[in-house]
């Protein structure tokens, strides 16, 4: 984790406080990373020597959302909620899935689909397309790379070179075509072909 500008929201600053209020035989590797809070008015230290109990843990977000304010019962908010929010926030922003398990701990990058949900914005552009109205915006997978089309452009596949030039059109039809020159033995071949797009409309 990097400090941020907003101190309240700096996790560096958050993790320093939370680790000052520990009593100093806690701030070992070995210790709960959760304690049982220190209810006492004139207790030194936020939080005890004892972890904090399970049901405990697992209550801590919808303490958090009605001292908010926020109304659980309408958003179920659970602990794993949290989880959720951040591989979407990860997905939307198109950090890429192996390092996004990197800090969830998935061990199967499928494990991430379930966290897949429309976002407002991809659906919006979905229904742009879908009714025809105006030109769809930015593809929720990102930006392509520079000089996609010809990244294979000059590669030496079993002794021959092979081509691609992918042209794509105002009405979003690709027109691919391939070009192959053999230059195994004596003979040298240069085939060209185009590949038309199949759509519906044609």
């Amino acid at each position: 984790m990097w400090p941020c500008s907003d101190p309240k929201r700096d996790p560096i600053l958050a993790y320093k406080t939370f680790a000052v209020e520990r009593t100093p035989m806690t701030c070992t590797p070995e210790c709960p990373f959760y304690l049982g809070i220190d209810h006492n008015i004139n207790a030194k230290y936020w939080f005890t020597t004892q972890p904090m109990g399970k049901n405990t843990i697992n209550s801590l977000l919808k303490t958090m959302c009605q001292n908010a304010g926020i109304d659980d019962e309408e958003h179920r908010l659970t602990n794993h909620s949290a989880r959720k929010t951040m591989v979407k926030k990860l997905k939307e922003s198109h950090i890429p899935d192996t390092d996004i398990i990197q800090v969830t701990g998935h061990k199967n990058l499928m494990s991430l689909n379930t966290y897949d949900e429309l976002s407002n914005e991809r659906m919006k552009r979905m229904s742009g397309i879908l009714s025809g109205g105006g030109t769809p915006g930015p593809s929720s997978a990102g930006p392509a790379p520079p000089n996609a089309a010809g990244f294979l452009s000059g590669a030496v596949i079993n002794g021959g070179t092979f081509n691609i030039t992918l042209t794509s059109s105002q009405s979003s039809k690709l027109s691919p075509s391939w070009s192959c020159t053999n230059n195994i033995g004596e003979a040298k071949r240069k085939r060209v072909a185009a590949i038309e797009s199949d759509s519906d409309s044609e």
